[in-house]
């Protein structure tokens, strides 16, 4: 029984639910701060890139490039963050959050994010989200399987598949737990 709460936990979940927030109370304040250094030191470091850039004869400045992506990163994972509360305030501080309508502002969120990213890696480094060919109609509920090779590529199924439905449930690894934003939301 949990303390002066009169409900019976399982002890499986109160651990769990001690190890959410041991992760998160590291987690949140290192992407937070994370972000803020990053955007404090901006308008010297990405001159001092550029000019590292241009001094190794690199004209299409790489290293300013990527650095401007991974701040790009930061932001919408610190975004992330401030909105979330706000979400779960309005999911009843936390009690409807698997309802339908908290699931499609979450889901929405993320996938706001995912889009910026998206283009902000397209207009930076070149990269783009090209399917072989169209993607089959898709019944829903389906099971998307995906390959993955790294940590970058386990949103693309959210990518790709986020003008079709809005709800897309994923199942991550451990390790992106790690990102502070993509945890909470």
């Amino acid at each position: 029984m949990l303390t002066g709460v009169g409900i019976d936990v399982p002890k499986a979940d109160r651990q769990a639910r001690s190890a959410t927030i041991a992760r998160r109370v590291k987690t949140i304040p290192a992407m937070l701060g994370v972000t803020a250094a990053a955007l404090a030191t901006a308008p010297a470091v990405v001159p001092a890139l550029a000019a590292y850039d241009l001094l190794v004869r690199r004209p299409k400045l790489p290293l300013t490039r990527t650095y401007l992506f991974g701040l790009q990163y930061l932001l919408n994972d610190s975004l992330e963050i401030v909105v979330a509360p706000a979400l779960w305030a309005c999911a009843g501080f936390g009690t409807r959050l698997e309802s339908p309508a908290s699931i499609r502002w979450h889901q929405r969120l993320q996938t706001w994010s995912l889009r910026v990213l998206e283009k902000r890696a397209s207009q930076l480094l070149g990269l783009r989200v090209e399917l072989d060919r169209p993607l089959p109609p898709v019944r829903f509920p389906a099971i998307v399987v995906s390959r993955h090779v790294s940590v970058f590529d386990s949103s693309l199924p959210a990518l790709v598949l986020s003008p079709v439905t809005e709800q897309i449930r994923g199942v991550m690894m451990a390790e992106m737990l790690a990102d502070a934003g993509m945890d909470i939301v």
